[in-house]
């Protein structure tokens, strides 16, 4: 492998920075799903039409309100949660 020594260590660099962003600034930023309007620990997405259930939802969360929408197969996700 060819290359000085401070190229090699920019390179980590920017792997550590890609990781960081995909890894851990997700878990970092408490959002809200697009569209939901969150307050504390209450997401509320009612009536917005959706059809799965919304991605970005903190991890703070506790109460999560998705009536009124054409969200189908829960269960499944529920399960696929559990694991």
């Amino acid at each position: 492998m060819s290359g000085s020594g401070s190229e090699k260590r920019a390179g980590l660099s920017r792997v550590w920075a890609v990781l960081f962003a995909v890894l851990v600034w997700p878990a970092l930023v408490d959002g809200c799903p697009h569209k939901c309007s969150c307050s504390g620990s209450h997401v509320d997405c009612q009536g917005l039409g959706l059809k799965t259930v919304p991605k970005g939802i903190p991890r703070s969360a506790e109460r999560l309100v998705i009536t009124q929408n054409n969200v189908f197969g829960f269960a499944e996700i529920l399960r696929s949660k559990k694991t």
